[in-house]
């Protein structure tokens, strides 16, 4: 919960809308065009760990909805989008996403890739998801209608917490990659970390020839998150006592 509200005052404080802006409530705040550096790489993640954790979950529990006007949608979505690779989704939220959307939302390139990302990591963890809802025992969720649970608190209270259980280490790895195409949004234009260590040689003199040690340095600053995300995965797989279940020893 803290996460979630982090990441949206965060968007909130970073650019406030005009109407705050024109009555004097708020400053004018920085265009998402304008953000760069680390930063963009830890909201686009953050926006696949708020933003794409809620939508997998609806479209996991709409694929296996038995109703086809949940299902055909979600499953539609759920394999349209992960047919593609991340790279050719990024062009198309550059270039033909501001059509589709301008009519609602005029979106700057920041404001779709986060889109782009949120939606391509949550039909990943969706599928990951409807994995561990078919082998949740059909005994709890007959003990759970038993007890007077209707079924929206059955895939609540029941089915998804013991499906996020069993997935955690796959989910972890999703969040991994998506870390890790982050430095993606350069193809953009985007100035994320990637981008800035590969052109701050060419741009700052005291660097002179030295174009691997920023490089380098990015590189070795990915890694550490990586294997600190995998690290919290294994203590967190080990108080759930996941480790001596079966499958969790290979994370």
């Amino acid at each position: 919960i803290s996460g979630v509200i982090t990441f949206f005052v965060a968007i909130f404080l970073l650019d406030p809308p005009n109407a705050l802006v024109d009555r004097g409530l708020a400053e004018k705040g920085i265009e998402p065009f304008l953000w760069g550096g680390l930063y963009v790489n830890l909201i686009l993640i953050a926006a696949s760990l708020v933003l794409g954790s809620a939508f997998s979950v609806l479209l996991a529990f709409g694929r296996r909805s038995d109703l086809p006007f949940f299902s055909l949608p979600s499953t539609l979505i759920i394999e349209f989008i992960r047919s593609g690779p991340m790279v050719a989704w990024l062009f198309i939220a550059l270039f033909i996403l501001p059509d589709i959307i301008r009519p609602f939302y005029d979106a700057d390139v920041v404001m779709r890739t986060i889109l782009t990302f949120s939606i391509f990591g949550a039909c990943y963890i969706a599928e990951v998801l409807r994995g561990g809802l078919q082998n949740v025992p059909r005994g709890q969720i007959e003990a759970a209608t038993a007890l007077g649970l209707s079924p929206t608190q059955v895939k609540i209270f029941v089915e998804l917490p013991s499906a996020v259980r069993t997935t955690l280490p796959a989910i972890v790895s999703i969040f991994i990659g998506l870390w890790k195409d982050t430095t993606l949004v350069y193809l953009l234009g985007v100035l994320d970390l990637f981008a800035i260590s590969k052109i701050l040689p060419a741009t700052d003199i005291p660097f002179g020839d030295d174009y691997l040690e920023p490089l380098i340095f990015a590189a070795a600053f990915f890694w550490v998150v990586a294997l600190v995300l995998s690290r919290i995965s294994l203590k967190v797989e080990e108080s759930l006592g996941l480790v001596n279940e079966g499958g969790a020893e290979a994370t």
